[in-house]
This record gives structure tokens, C-alpha cells and sequence, in this order.
């Protein structure tokens, strides 16, 4: 009977223990690879933490790219996600809170014969084009969003503009 207990007991924290240290590392690899994809621009995560029995996740350092302009797209210092754990096995994932601290928004435009190509309308652009393609992702619904720190650098090489805002915490 002993060696039973202590095989489940065994058995549970070797789960347990996979699930929170190489768990950690697959998910973020999934989800920079998905992320990539659907929008067409390179992700980087820094590192992704887990607490699956908490329902808390932790991400920090994320960057996305520019796909047509030098530099990055943006730049997240880390997130904090608290959600419904047992809605991850539905098709709407619960999310009652997401903390997003320091966010920055690089826009670089360039204008050519009066019209202005930027990294934003170049981003919505292949949004509008994945909108109509067939998708099997779960959806998101989240309770309460809070976004501190946050700037937005404007950039114009032709127009030599670099310009930093700082926006109030939203």
C-alpha cells in the first residue's frame, strides 16, 4: 500500500513539475510561433511564467517587429494575466485581469508623392487580410484591462521627427 501511495505521489509531482518548468518554455514557443504568424511579424518573449494552480501568468520582455521599417514595432516590459484556469479547456478563455506595464509604441512613417506609408496601416493590413480566413483560435474575454507607462515614439526620417509622448495610464 506504501509503495503505491508514494508512486502517486511521485507521479503527481514529476506532472507537476514538467507542467511548470518545460510547460513554460513549449507554451511561450507556441505562442510566439502563433502570434509570428497571425501577424506577420517576427515575436520575441522574454520569458513566460506559469502558475497554473494560482490561474496567474506572468510575461515579460515581449517585442514585436516591423515588417517594412527598421526597429521595433513594439516593446512590452511584462504583463501580468489573472484568469479562470478551467476556462482554458473551452473555446472563450476567461481573463479577469491583465496588467500591462510599460508599453512602447514606435511609429515610423515615410511619404512618398503626398501619401504616408506607415508601420501601423502596414499592421492592419494584414489583419483585414487573416480577418476572412477560416480559424479554429479560441477567443478571449477579458474582465478588467490596465495599461501604466506608456509612450509612443513618432519617427520621420525625411522630416527628421523624433518625437517621445508620454499618455496617462489607461
Amino acid at each position: 500500500m506504501k509503495k503505491i501511495f508514494y508512486l502517486i505521489i511521485f507521479l503527481i509531482s514529476s506532472v507537476y513539475i514538467l507542467s511548470e518548468f518545460i510547460g513554460d518554455k513549449y507554451i511561450k514557443g507556441v505562442v510566439e510561433k502563433n502570434i509570428s504568424s497571425t501577424l506577420d511579424r517576427k515575436v520575441e518573449i522574454g520569458s513566460l511564467n506559469i502558475s497554473y494552480l494560482k490561474g496567474k501568468a506572468i510575461v515579460e520582455n515581449i517585442k514585436l517587429y516591423n515588417k517594412d521599417f527598421a526597429d521595433k514595432l513594439l516593446n512590452i516590459n511584462n504583463i501580468h494575466i489573472k484568469l479562470n484556469a478551467l476556462s482554458i479547456f473551452s473555446n472563450v478563455i476567461e481573463i479577469d485581469r491583465v496588467e500591462i506595464e510599460g508599453l512602447n509604441l514606435n511609429y515610423f512613417f515615410k511619404l512618398k508623392k503626398t501619401k504616408v506609408y506607415d508601420n501601423i496601416r502596414s499592421l492592419n493590413k494584414t489583419l483585414k487580410k487573416r480577418e476572412g480566413q477560416p480559424s479554429n483560435n479560441k477567443y478571449f474575454n477579458i474582465n478588467e484591462l490596465n495599461v501604466n507607462n506608456i509612450v509612443v515614439l513618432v519617427n520621420s526620417a525625411e522630416l527628421n521627427i523624433n518625437q517621445q509622448i508620454l499618455l496617462t495610464n489607461l
